[in-house]
């Protein structure tokens, strides 16, 4: 088995492990900002535990898992500065982001997503404070507002929550993708300065 595919596994498990115990920490009918930024509890705008808070938590830790691998393969290509070995690897760096660039944009598309939808279901529940065809605006109102701006804002929590978990897979990515071209660059380094140049000196 790749270490790709235990690095999927294993992140996908830990991301499961993770809602898990938010779930246990914040419990459904926990009246918390926690609860309806990291897991979207309070609403019913989705079954729990199929909100698309969890699905970015999932995706949030396959893009950590895949982080993780491309950390083992810089670290394997400093090690190959000790044997002075060096493979043409710096045209595969950027390709080897491909995916996890992918899941950095994908996690605020399904928080964008998550706003919409919970916007279109917070107008939707409107209607249900003018039951019985009255418009009176002086008893339904407070209650429809109440209503209507607590579904809004669980909504935005999706994006909220999108754009910080991506910024984090963002941060470390550049870390990892640096340390890896730096490990790459030093192991060519090493070959110019004590093969090629040396085989143009004897000449």
């Amino acid at each position: 088995m790749s270490m790709r595919v235990v690095a999927f596994v294993g992140a996908l498990l830990s991301g499961i492990v993770w809602i898990a115990a938010l779930s246990l920490i914040l419990p459904a009918g926990m009246d918390s900002l926690a609860a309806d930024l990291l897991l979207d509890r309070n609403t019913d705008s989705f079954p729990y535990p199929f909100t698309i808070q969890n699905l970015m938590w999932l995706v949030f830790f396959i893009g950590a898992g895949e982080l993780a691998v491309r950390l083992a393969a810089g670290n394997g290509e400093l090690a190959q500065l000790d044997k002075s070995t060096l493979e043409l690897y710096q045209h595969e760096t950027e390709l080897r982001y491909n995916l996890l660039r992918y899941l950095v944009w994908l996690i605020p598309t399904l928080g964008f997503i998550g706003t919409v939808v919970g916007i279109a279901f917070a107008l939707e529940s409107v209607p249900t404070h003018f039951e019985g065809g009255a418009l009176d605006l002086g008893s339904a109102g407070p209650a429809m507002m109440r209503d209507l701006t607590a579904r809004l804002g669980v909504a935005f929590y999706t994006t909220l929550l999108a754009l910080l978990q991506s910024a984090l897979l963002m941060f470390a990515m550049h870390l990892i993708q640096g340390r890896e071209e730096g490990a790459l660059n030093r192991v060519g380094e090493y070959c110019l300065d004590n093969l090629i140049n040396r085989l143009y000196e004897k000449r």
